[in-house]
Formats: C-alpha cells, structure tokens, sequence
C-alpha cells in the first residue's frame, strides 16, 4: 500500500486542506474598503494597499517637522543664491516645448531650441514652485497644481517637470554645478516621484499601524509554514523522508 504512515498522511491532508480553504476565503471580496465609498476588495488587494499606504508615509519628506537633511525643503536651501545658465536636452520635442512655459513662470528665461531649452536664472525659485506641486500633489490634489498654472492638466504638468529637472541633471554636472545637480536630483527623488507615484493614495505611518503590520507579517511566515508541513507531512506518510545518511567504513 502506498500510504507507510496514516497518522502523517491524515496530518498532511488535514493541514493542506484547511491551508486551501484559507487561500479561497483570501480571495473573497470580504475585506475592508481601502477607501472611503470603495467596494470591499479580496485580501491581496488589501494588502496591496495597506503596504502602498505605509510606503506613501514613510516618503512624506515635505513634513515640516523635518528640519534636518531628510527634508527636502532645507535640502534646495542649498542652491539659494546660485543660478543655472545651460542647455537642456530633452528626449522628444513635446517634452521640451511643454517646459519652457513652466520655466518662466518660475522666473527663468527659457528658449525653445528643437528638442532642447535654453536655461538661466536662480534655481532656488525654481524648485520651490516645483515643492509646491509636488505637495498638493502629495496630497491628492493635482486641482491645486492646475490652479497654479492656468487650469493646465495636473498630472501633465508633474511629468513636465520630471523630465525638466531629469534632464538639467547632466548638463548642471558638465558646467561644475555638482551640488545643484545633487540638489535637483534630491527633489526628484524626495519630491517628484513620490508624490506623483503614490497619487490617489492616504498616507499612513508604520508607527500607527503596528499591530495590522505586524499581524499581516507574521501571518505570512505562518502561511508558508502551513504549507511547507502540510507537503512534509504527507510525504512522510507516504514513506518518502530524509534522513541522515550512514557513514560506511573502508
């Protein structure tokens, strides 16, 4: 008979049954809203949207609390004072005749050059309208972001200046302005790309959500176990096992 361990194999199927019957339910519409007015959603959406929320507050560099290195409004500080006089390259035409109306509602002059623009002016005011976007944008409100610049596409105008300050990155390094390319690259990365890529999205802080972060954690390492002793369990009523091989004498 194929079946060497009843006990093992009845555990085995046992566990592995009950481990199926947990993975339909985890797929049921019988969680939580992520969002005011949503439907109820399956548990990989849940879960899904919680750790998008966490990562969204730990990206939250605009807090003002921050006064440190980690934020990002004492970061463009350091350009105050220091102007940029160069040619920017951007990949496709649009891109670069797009830009040019941003720049000089900054406070730059800005010429149209093919498929490149022609910069100069203070970089500081620069990236405080650009922070400026990017906050409301943070905090879902591109209708804000529209506001500032004559009823233009919110979200078209944060891709604008992604890649504006993308493309300044190697031209600023080629006239010695490293730290002002360190100083725009820290704005996209700090300012730009999370606001834009967790739009939509209510921040939350790991530091408030400790239990549910906790609980999905370990649940997960619960999980896999699950399954892992369920396949041992059957195998080994099956008569297949490991064990330790003796060693032989010459």
């Amino acid at each position: 008979m194929l079946i060497r361990n009843g006990k093992a194999f009845t555990r085995g199927l046992i566990l592995l049954a009950s481990f199926l019957v947990v993975f339909v339910l985890f797929f049921m519409p019988i969680f939580p809203a992520q969002e005011e007015g949503a439907g109820k959603s399956n548990g990989l959406v849940f879960a899904d949207h919680l750790f998008n929320t966490l990562s969204k507050g730990s990206s939250n560099f605009f807090d003002p609390t921050l006064q440190n290195k980690d934020s990002v409004d004492v970061t463009a500080t350091r350009v105050q004072g220091k102007s940029a006089d160069i040619e920017v390259p951007f990949k496709e035409e649009a891109q670069a005749s797009a830009a040019v109306p941003l720049l000089r509602q900054a406070g730059m002059q800005a010429e149209l050059n093919g498929s490149s623009v022609k910069i100069k002016g203070e970089l500081y005011p620069l990236l405080q309208m650009i922070l400026k976007d990017s906050l409301s944008t943070y905090n879902n409100k591109f209708d804000e972001v529209a506001a500032s610049h004559g009823g233009a596409d919110g979200r078209e105008v944060m891709k604008t200046w992604w890649h504006t300050l993308t493309s300044m990155i190697k031209p600023l390094q080629r006239a010695g302005q490293v730290d002002e390319a360190s100083v725009v690259s820290s704005v996209i990365t700090k300012a730009i790309e999370p606001s834009y890529n967790f739009y939509n999205i209510t921040p939350l802080r790991v530091v408030d959500n400790i239990p549910l972060v906790a609980g999905f954690l370990i649940f997960y390492v619960i999980y896999t176990m699950w399954y892992g002793f369920a396949i041992f369990e059957i195998f080994e009523g099956i008569g297949l096992s490991m064990k330790k091989g003796v060693k032989k004498e010459a």
